[in-house]
């Protein structure tokens, strides 16, 4: 992304939900990054907290972002809760250094009310490093493919006059595998505001997914002849994993609402509202037409090129050959293109992938690099790379291809090995008549002869010997005792790994129990992540650290743990990163609430796994 459209990006991005999102003496504006030096192409995590108080002011807040043009935006994520009333917003943005030096990241300015409050300035120091990785191509989505700018109709039974939850989709039939855009709004009538808000879990069966950074905040719309203020609750890019009839979920939203007059916000109440889920229609990929060498589920444009190293080599150097495979889609589905060819030693390659998403879109990059050594001289040739796909938008199969390429070896190749030869055989030489020489001579008289012999008693055989018997059972009984040692420490381990199963979530509860007396509640939630951890490493005999999220979520499903537990594990995995930046006044409450979330979620993966 580049600095101006972050700059767009983040200036809608950041107006907080509410109309009524205005200054207060408790509004305050902070930064935070993960290191002060980098190397160039590495990535630092930069994090800005905006909190405000929404009960009173006229003006929304707005931030306006620094100048970001030294770095590479790679990531953004952004996440706004309601606390007691008071609002916090948070962006987490992934940036690339491009140059090495010192590089300055100027300050957020939060601006409301005709007051103005600035974050903390970084001064960075960047090292040179390793080539940065190359910047993701911009591919233009295909005509029609970008998401609307609003819903031309809502789901039935959405509507209400004061506030509801619907869902928006850039589209509601897919193929297997075409990524599709899904926004969860909550619409407000424009009399009204929302002092506070709790949104229910958001389990999305069915799709992969991935968070979508939000491009803009509230927006007036109007429905039905009423004025109604819209915000994104929840923005993702999703891939249906399998074909048929899917829906995005039900989801209910809790919410403390005040009326909106030239005073201030008026009288307040409270409403639940459940916005209706939406059918997804999952077409499967059509057999007809299907390339045969078709290995996997590449969705989306595909383009792939190649290119050599070098096109003139001596017999006893290799070449390296590189592929570049970029799709406008989910860069997962999408296999590495076979190489075989006779005339080069092809070496495993080894894979640099990129994803990103533009215009709510996936794209991808992957670069695929073998080491090829010839195999003889002359012009070889490297044929072409095949790669089919599935074309959602034209809905056919194609194939993207590369052009075969020339390599000249020159030189000599290096010889094989001799093997060893079996030693030189004295030769023999047969004449073809006897001669005089070769008449054998009468032998010299030999004298007879006279043996002699002494005789003496025979050795006692070594069987009678007194340590016969103890040297032939000392080899078996040490195998049987070095036998009786392993089944004794298999055995050992084997009731060891039982019993850290049995005792899982008793010392889980206890765990438990000790975070929830922590007197740092900003510590305790980083206690509460690894005591959840730790459970699950014990409990399903896996080891998790270190691990995403995503494939946190993956190994609990293979270990049967149903989708919905994986998915809440997850989520309180999350909550806990982002509740430690919570004001200090509501972080005793919120660990309060994630210890009893916890204890429950412990309680059901034991009874689910057992």
């Amino acid at each position: 992304m580049t600095a101006t459209g972050l700059r767009s990006a983040l200036l809608v991005a950041l107006c907080l939900l509410s109309p009524l999102a205005a200054w207060a003496a408790g509004t305050r504006i902070s930064a935070a990054v993960d290191k002060t030096s980098v190397r160039v192409g590495e990535t630092l995590r930069y994090t800005l907290t905006v909190e405000t108080d929404p009960r009173g002011g006229d003006e929304p807040a707005t931030v306006t972002p620094p100048d970001l043009s030294a770095w590479q935006v790679v990531s953004q994520q952004q996440r706004q809760t309601f606390v007691n009333g008071r609002s916090d917003q948070r962006i987490i943005l992934g940036l690339q250094a491009l140059q090495p030096g010192r590089v300055e990241i100027g300050p957020f300015t939060l601006r409301a009310d005709g007051k103005t409050l600035k974050s903390q300035t970084f001064a960075i120091l960047v090292v040179g490093g390793g080539a940065p990785k190359a910047a993701m191509p911009q591919l233009t989505p295909p005509p029609g493919s970008e998401p609307p700018a609003r819903p031309t109709t809502l789901p039935a039974g959405a509507y209400d006059e004061l506030a509801f939850l619907a869902w928006d989709v850039d589209r509601d039939t897919v193929w297997l595998g075409q990524p599709l855009t899904a926004t969860l709004w909550v619409y407000v009538n424009a009399s009204t505001s929302i002092q506070q808000s709790d949104i229910g879990n958001i389990e999305l069966e069915g799709f992969w997914r991935e968070s979508r950074p939000a491009q803009r905040g509230g927006e007036t719309v109007s429905i039905r002849d009423t004025r109604f203020v819209r915000s994104p609750v929840a923005q993702y890019v999703l891939v249906p994993l399998r074909a048929g009839a899917l829906s995005l979920p039900s989801v209910r939203g809790d919410f403390v609402m005040g009326e909106r007059s030239v005073f201030g916000s008026g009288r307040r109440q409270k409403a639940s509202r459940q916005g209706p889920a939406l059918p997804i229609t999952v077409q499967a990929l059509p057999e007809a037409g299907k390339p045969a060498d078709f290995r996997g589920p590449a969705v989306g444009q595909v383009r792939l090129e190649a290119m050599v190293s070098e096109t003139q080599v001596d017999a006893d150097h290799g070449v390296e050959l590189t592929a570049t495979t970029t799709v406008n889609g989910h860069l997962d589905h999408v296999p590495v293109p076979r190489l075989e060819t006779p005339d080069f030693e092809v070496y495993p390659p080894t894979n640099t992938e990129q994803r990103a998403q533009q215009n709510g879109r996936l794209v991808g990059q992957r670069v695929t690099r073998w080491q090829l050594r010839p195999r003889k001289l002359g012009a070889l040739t490297i044929p072409v790379l095949r790669l089919p796909h599935f074309d959602p938008d034209s809905g056919t199969w194609q194939t993207a291809v590369t052009v075969p390429m020339t390599v000249t070896v020159t030189g000599q190749l290096a010889a094989p090995p001799v093997p060893a030869t079996a030693p030189a055989s004295r030769s023999v030489t047969a004449s073809t008549a006897p001669t005089a020489s070769d008449a054998l001579s009468a032998p010299p008289s030999l004298r007879p002869v006279r043996p002699t012999s002494t005789l003496s008693p025979a050795r006692p055989p070594l069987s009678t010997h007194p340590l016969f018997a103890l040297v032939v059972a000392l080899p078996p009984l040490a195998m049987g005792a070095d036998a009786l040692r392993r089944a004794w420490g298999r055995r050992r381990a084997s009731g060891a790994g039982e019993r850290a199963i049995r005792q899982a979530t008793s010392q889980a509860q206890r765990a438990l129990t000790e975070v929830a007396r922590s007197p740092q509640p900003g510590e305790a939630l980083s206690a509460l992540s690894r005591a959840l951890v730790a459970f699950l490493e014990a409990r399903l005999t896996l080891s998790l650290r270190g691990q995403t999220h995503s494939r946190t979520r993956a190994l609990l499903v293979e270990r049967s743990v149903p989708s919905p537990l994986a998915d809440a594990v997850v989520a309180e995995l999350e909550n806990c990163e982002f509740a430690r930046f919570a004001p200090e006044a509501d972080r005793r409450t919120v660990l309060a609430e994630a210890v009893q979330r916890v204890r429950a979620l412990v309680e059901q993966i034991d009874g689910a796994v057992s």
